[in-house]
């Protein structure tokens, strides 16, 4: 399979940052836990943006945005019970298949 460049691109800094999938996740749980029905990726990404800023690429904020899709995407498949919490669009990116990108990053 043959990756486009923002899916190497989110493999990569999914990889070197594991503590962005946690605060993902930590913020959609406790979304569901406070009865939220509908919980936008880019929601989690400003929060997440709030609380690692500092830590991320040597105090600079360098959360890429055109990652969210692909947390929303991993989260999803990871937590199957709760995936209508978030909804997805086709990805526009040339050849990319949602859940090849997923299957990777597990």
């Amino acid at each position: 399979m043959q990756l486009t460049q923002k899916e190497q691109q989110f493999l990569a800094f999914h990889e070197a940052h594991p503590e962005v999938y946690a605060a993902f996740d930590k913020f959609v749980n406790e979304q569901i836990a406070r009865g939220i029905q509908r919980v936008s990726a880019n929601d989690a990404f400003y929060d997440i943006r709030r609380q690692l800023g500092p830590v991320l690429s040597d105090g600079k904020i360098k959360l890429n945005s055109n990652h969210s899709p692909y947390y929303a995407r991993l989260w999803m498949k990871n937590n199957p019970e709760h995936a209508r919490i978030m909804k997805t669009k086709v990805l526009t990116t040339k050849g990319s298949k949602k859940s090849d990108i997923v299957d990777l990053a597990v």
